[in-house]
């Protein structure tokens, strides 16, 4: 009885030593994370906590799903990472902010065959019909400047090849989104980004893309995740992976210590 006592707790304490398995979750978004021909994740971020699990010795997986599938997880389950997220003042107490990974420059877009359509304000704008992803913070950004449906002037698609399909068959005028996603989203879609032009940046829309935990991951987690990505950083191997996707141009000031 003795010794059944004695492995059995042997047993319990090398499974209490094992490090939680961390989840990196995010929706299909190259060239950040998506599945490639064989269904397998990949991308530059998806390489980024692939590197920051090795760096902080914890196990890590990376899973795709609909964006707001990988968002509901986020905020619900323990050991869960969103591995891409806009930081905005309304999520700031939601998540524990691991660190930015890159910088977004948001554009209201059209199609380049739209001559004349010049606007010089957000105010200008909402006499066209703008289209975004349903519960992205485009969405909130822009009810908050006084678009909605009701007025007609924004429309929700609920993934990309629906919001761009709008776009090129004229049934929206414009579209917000950043240029990175622009190219890859449009060609995805089966349209030429060629096609579209940039209208108006949105120069007051929270830009910075981080790392974000779930508030139920243990802090010791937190830390070591945070200090993992902090290591890569200074180190370069953060700036190799995103050369290596063609995303150094956008860095700006993520590099280093001041990105913390």
């Amino acid at each position: 009885m003795i010794r059944r006592i004695l492995l059995a707790l042997l047993l319990a304490g090398g499974a209490e030593a094992q490090p939680p398995t961390v989840t990196f979750v995010s929706e299909d978004l190259p060239p950040f994370h998506y599945l490639d021909e064989h269904k397998r994740p990949t991308g530059a971020i998806y390489e980024l906590a692939m590197a920051i699990g090795h760096q902080a010795g914890l196990p890590v997986r990376f899973e795709i799903h609909p964006w707001a599938r990988a968002h509901e997880l986020s905020l619900h389950q323990p050991n869960v990472i969103m591995a891409s997220l806009l930081r905005s003042p309304v999520r700031e107490q939601s998540f524990h902010w691991l660190g930015q990974v890159f910088v977004n420059k948001p554009f209201l877009v059209a199609l380049s065959e739209r001559d004349p359509l010049t606007i010089d304000s957000l105010e200008q704008a909402k006499k066209y019909i703008v289209g975004t992803i349903r519960g992205y913070t485009s969405e909130g950004y822009l009810r908050s400047h006084g678009f909605s449906e009701e007025q007609g002037n924004l429309v929700l698609s609920v993934e990309y090849h629906q919001l761009w399909g709008l776009l090129f068959k004229k049934r929206i005028d414009l579209v917000m989104t950043n240029t990175l996603a622009m190219r890859t989203e449009v060609s995805d879609a089966g349209f030429q980004p060629a096609e579209l032009k940039r209208v108006f940046a949105l120069e007051d829309f929270p830009g910075e893309i981080h790392l974000a935990a779930s508030k139920l991951t243990p802090v010791g987690t937190v830390e070591k995740l945070r200090n993992a990505l902090q290591a890569l950083k200074d180190q370069g191997q953060y700036r190799q992976i995103m050369q290596k996707w063609a995303l150094h141009e956008e860095l700006l000031s993520v590099s280093g210590s001041e990105a913390r």
